[in-house]
C-alpha cells in the first residue's frame, strides 16, 4: 500500500492504493483540512511513519498518527521570519527532535 499527500490551495489531498503488487492498483482519495490552506508536510520515518504533521497558513499546526485518516490541531502556533524558519530545518537535522529545537530557538 502506497500513501501520498497532497497540500493544496484550500485543502488537503491524501492518496491511498489498494495495490497488491498487480498493476490494477486502484486509488482512494479524501480531502482533509478543507479551508485550512495547508502549505507544509511532514512524515516522521523515524519514530512512527504513520505521523503526519501538515503546516497551515495562519491555522496552526495539524498532526494525524493514523496515515491521514484523522487529524487533531496541536498546540503549537508558529510565526517567525524566514531565516528563523531556515535555523530550524538545520537544528532539526542535527538533533532530530523537533521540542528541542523549538525551545533552542525560543519558540515555546
Amino acid at each position: 500500500m502506497t500513501i501520498l499527500f497532497a497540500a493544496l490551495e484550500k485543502s488537503l489531498l491524501v492518496l491511498e492504493s489498494s495495490s497488491n503488487g498487480d498493476d490494477d492498483s486502484k486509488w482512494k482519495v479524501n480531502e482533509d483540512l478543507k479551508g485550512l490552506h495547508p502549505t507544509a508536510i511532514a512524515i516522521d520515518p523515524q519514530k512512527n511513519s504513520n505521523r503526519v504533521y501538515c503546516g497551515t497558513w495562519n491555522n496552526g499546526l495539524w498532526k494525524t498518527d493514523n496515515s491521514g485518516q484523522t487529524w487533531e490541531k496541536t498546540s503549537l502556533m508558529i510565526y517567525m521570519p524566514i531565516s528563523q524558519l531556515f535555523q530550524l530545518v538545520q537544528l532539526k537535522k542535527e538533533k532530530k527532535d523537533l521540542t528541542n529545537c523549538l525551545l533552542e530557538l525560543n519558540l515555546v
